[in-house]
């Protein structure tokens, strides 16, 4: 049976207010929530970073290493998960943005840059009811 499933990554710990690398899955269903393991190394913590999944790959933007935002993270990280293997595995980790995306799109839902020349853009909005809000 296939549950419909949220992921989440990185965010403050509330014990050390630091940023974590942590890729979390939620059951939307159950609402149990567990750390994924992913495989190929470690990323650096991020604060605010933005998120999304295209197919099986989760793609990272920007974020802060600290939790008031003060130091950027000008770089991406990609993983993909294997359902072959049930396992996720960094593809990209940490990479700098090119010279010619802006170094301080940790912008609190601000758009974001391209991957490997595809564009992936995050934009702010919101649902209402049945209602999409545009973008003012």
């Amino acid at each position: 049976m296939n549950h419909p499933y949220m992921l989440l990554f990185g965010g403050v710990h509330e014990d050390s207010n630091a940023p974590h690398s942590e890729l979390l899955c939620v059951d939307l269903e159950t609402y149990h929530w567990w750390v994924l393991k992913v495989g190929g190394g470690d990323v650096i913590g991020r604060a605010y970073a933005a998120m999304c999944s295209v197919d099986q790959r989760v793609y990272i933007f920007g974020g802060a290493e600290d939790q008031d935002a003060v130091t950027q993270a000008p770089s991406f990280c990609v993983s993909e998960y294997n359902p072959d293997r049930n396992e996720w595995t960094w593809l990209v980790r940490d990479q700098a943005y090119p010279g010619h995306v802006p170094h301080d799109v940790c912008v609190h839902g601000g758009a974001l840059p391209v991957y490997a020349g595809k564009k992936i853009l995050l934009l702010p909005g919101c649902l209402v009811g049945e209602e999409v809000c545009g973008i003012v």
